[in-house]
């Protein structure tokens, strides 16, 4: 059947196809998320309407053969290796079944077999290459993404924490055993752990004997290498210009007979926190994309144990920061009691022969004292052992605070909180409680006061605590507002200390009748 007899027809398809493209061309352009039936119904209409213009313009022999490669290529982007596949068997069928029509239905006398042959092989290896392409993406993808989604053991254990990290890294870059030496800034030794059949095995080592694994030119990039065995290896490194190529042994041959490796994938990690390398040993395939996409991993993995570190330091400082609560809580005045009482003893063997009563009477003082020392400690380890369990609502802690000072030393606490629709920091909270507490205690064993007033507001600035007692005062009598009380170095030095490390401020007011000390401390 002569193909004239189509032109008509051709020529009308052409124009409709490509007022189809323009019409799809805006309809992805304007809208921002296409439904799921789009890509599914455009990739039919290609396949229908390609195959139909190559059947009615000369079929096997049509100018518009072209056209059945359009849908390999939204296919590739699409579904990738899979859809490349089903695409291609579609359109090779598609055109085998044009040919065998005009040969066996048509009769066509100037049916091409060569020419036939040629593009149905032309099209099987575009399919192929594209293939290819479509599953080198989609392993590319899933690399992407699992380096994208990883975010690593939130674990306290460094041994879990370090098996997950090159479990990680084993899984993204296929790896049969991954290697990584690291060591924090200013450390004298490197940590090196081995990871193999999701087992790691961790040991400590010094520093010389890692400064001459790699040669100085690898030293400071990236770098493969598909045979570290050969006679004279070939290594891929990264640069400032770009990717080179260099022909030496990278490793030394300590290293390589101490890991039994063949090729060689490494990274330099370094960071303003750690320095270290991670190789990569026995990966299959090894080209400029694993170096690429393995200087991306290695970049995660000095930043997770850049954080680790810090993480690390973080906790030696709230170390030391608790030693310093314990010291507050503990603090020089106990010190100063057991000197006291230990001169006090001195004095008492002293009298024991030449003033029997009078030595009675200082046995008498000490005790007293002793049984003050006793109860301040008591409440301080109180505090302590009360840091160690869940924290409490800064209300009942208050209020079992109270009850503490009531029991240990007779005092009745009167106590009045109003914190109602105000949020305080749990480590606020807790400093809080510590300057409620050596404000009561201070009033009961300094001032001997038979009561003392407790009175906490909050608000959205801060909180106002107010803490009034019936004693004797203290040696200074007057009002003092916290310029005033810095400026002249009065007032109690640990309670002091405790509300300007909360960037609070403290006015005291003492008569012969008794102090009061109004603190504020901000929130936020």
């Amino acid at each position: 059947m002569p193909s004239s007899n189509y032109a008509g027809f051709a020529y009308s398809a052409v124009l409709a196809y490509t007022a189809y493209a323009f019409v799809t061309v805006i309809y992805a352009w304007r809208t921002d998320v296409l439904s799921r039936w789009w890509p599914l119904l455009t990739h039919v209409i290609d396949l229908g309407s390609a195959l139909i213009l190559v059947r009615f313009t000369d079929g096997s022999g049509s100018p518009f053969v072209a056209f059945l490669l359009f849908p390999l290529l939204p296919a590739t982007l699409r579904w990738r290796g899979r859809g490349v596949v089903g695409t291609a068997l579609f359109v090779l069928l598609g055109f085998a079944g044009i040919g065998l029509q005009e040969v066996m239905v048509l009769h066509n006398a100037s049916f091409a077999l060569n020419t036939f042959i040629l593009r149905i092989v032309s099209l099987a290896v575009l399919a192929v290459v594209l293939g290819y392409i479509g599953v080198y993406e989609e392993r590319s993808r899933r690399a992407i993404a699992k380096v994208a989604t990883w975010t690593g053991a939130a674990t306290s254990n460094d041994e879990e924490f370090l098996a997950d990290m090159l479990a990680h890294v084993a899984d993204t870059m296929k790896a049969p055993r991954v290697l990584l030496m690291w060591r924090p800034h200013g450390a004298g030794t490197m940590t090196v752990v081995e990871w193999a059949g999701h087992r790691i095995y961790t040991r400590t080592e010094d520093l010389a004997a890692s400064a001459t694994i790699l040669t100085p030119q690898v030293r400071d990039a990236h770098f493969l290498c598909t045979d570290v065995d050969a006679p004279a290896p070939k290594v891929l490194h990264t640069s400032s210009s770009g990717l080179r190529r260099w022909r030496g042994a990278p490793v030394s041959i300590t290293f390589r007979r101490r890991f039994s490796t063949r090729s060689v994938l490494s990274f330099r990690l370094y960071t303003s926190g750690i320095a270290g390398r991670l190789f990569i040993f026995d990966k299959r395939h090894l080209g400029g994309h694993e170096l690429m996409l393995g200087a991306v991993v290695a970049q995660q993995v000095a930043g997770s144990l850049e954080y680790r570190c810090l993480l690390q330091h973080l906790r030696d400082a709230a170390a030391m920061e608790e030693r310093v609560r314990v010291a507050r809580d503990v603090h020089d005045d106990v010190l100063q009691s057991m000197t006291a009482l230990s001169l006090g003893l001195e004095t008492v063997g002293r009298l024991m022969e030449q003033a029997p009563g009078e030595a009675r009477q200082w046995l008498t003082d000490l005790q007293g004292r002793l049984g003050n020392d006793q109860r301040s400690l008591r409440t301080a380890v109180r505090g302590i052992k009360r840091r160690g369990a869940p924290p409490p609502q800064l209300a009942g802690q208050l209020a079992e605070l109270a009850g503490d000072i009531e029991q240990e030393w007779g005092l009745p606490v009167k106590l009045d909180l109003r914190l109602r629709d105000v949020t305080i920091p749990e480590s606020t909270g807790h400093e809080i409680g510590q300057i409620v507490r050596e404000g009561m205690v201070n009033a009961a064993r300094h001032a001997q006061a038979s009561s003392v007033a407790v009175s906490i507001r909050g608000d959205k600035r801060g909180v106002l605590i107010t803490i009034a007692d019936d004693g004797r005062g203290f040696p200074f009598h007057g009002r003092y507002d916290d310029a005033d009380r810095r400026r002249l170095g009065v007032g109690p030095a640990v309670l002091s200390e405790r509300v300007e490390a909360l960037g609070g401020s403290l006015a005291i007011e003492s008569t012969t009748a008794g102090a009061r000390l109004d603190i504020r401390v901000p929130l936020g």
